[in-house]
């Protein structure tokens, strides 16, 4: 048997699996074994002795450079083979289950937020916010503590839904270390860069969110077959930046220094796991 490709994710090695049964007439093996982790990782196998042995193993590469292409999902309508993708109804909720790394700082977030909901949001701000000056610096904790901190509703909401898929997503992928070292870095890389641009006034975990983002997006665009990105989230990306820019004609301000110093750490280190340290 030979090793076509991998993935945590079914669906595209299903949709594979139906373009080669229909082009080629070719059954391909499918297998599910858990990683250290616990997560299921699906691999699909060729018979070593196919007789379209290297036009499958060429068809392979092409499907992992470009897996969102018509002609795969069209097989996948034309095979008509139901049973090949079985209607699981916990599929539906695989979104709600993530490690703990994503589950610890997504509650922490929002007790913050409950409390300064309930009349804390002075003392909070006070005990949380980036170091003011040098007889803060030594209190190492605010380095990390104002990515806790949401001054509204619509500010929470949006951070808390990004990192709950996207940094789930990376625990889920790459293990709990991973994501932890990721937000640890972005939360003082872009808290750094943020206080040298407009001073220490700032709060939210805008600059780890963009961290995650850039990150997910870089291995993506180098590797489609790690995580199943929606059509037109790179797109998505360079708009959420451009608003930032515009938005002080609106009176609106945000951390455009967090956020790029964010997308920036999160591409390089998603480049470096791609192509030298984990070599995806």
């Amino acid at each position: 048997m030979q090793f076509l490709f991998g993935s945590e994710f079914e669906a595209p090695l299903l949709t594979f699996r139906d373009y080669i049964k229909l082009k080629y007439a070719e059954p391909l093996h499918l297998e599910k074994q858990l990683s250290q982790q616990g997560i299921p990782i699906y691999s699909l196998f060729l018979q070593s002795d196919s007789p379209h042995f290297s036009a499958i193993m060429q068809e392979s590469k092409q499907f992992m450079q470009n897996p969102t292409a018509t002609q795969y999902s069209e097989a996948s309508w034309q095979n008509g083979d139901l049973s090949a993708h079985p209607q699981n109804p916990s599929h539906n909720y695989e979104w709600l289950k993530n490690g703990p790394v994503t589950c610890c700082i997504t509650a922490l977030c929002l007790i913050v937020y409950i409390l300064q909901s309930l009349g804390f949001e002075e003392p909070i701000m006070d005990l949380f916010h980036y170091p003011a000056g040098p007889y803060e610096d030594s209190e190492l904790w605010r380095y990390l503590s104002h990515t806790l901190v949401h001054l509204s509703l619509p500010h929470i909401l949006f951070n808390l839904a990004y990192f709950w898929l996207f940094g789930g997503a990376i625990e889920q992928r790459f293990g709990s270390l991973k994501l932890l070292l990721l937000s640890l870095t972005a939360a003082i890389i872009s808290g750094i860069c943020q206080n040298y641009a407009t001073g220490p006034d700032f709060f939210g975990l805008s600059g780890v969110v963009c961290a995650v983002l850039g990150y997910v997006l870089l291995i993506a665009r180098l590797k489609p077959h790690t995580f199943e990105l929606p059509s037109g989230f790179f797109s998505m990306l360079l708009v959420g930046l451009a608003i930032g820019f515009i938005s002080p004609l609106f009176g609106i301000y945000l951390g455009n220094s967090a956020h790029i110093s964010g997308v920036i750490l999160g591409v390089a280190w998603g480049y470096w796991d791609a192509k030298v340290h984990l070599k995806i």
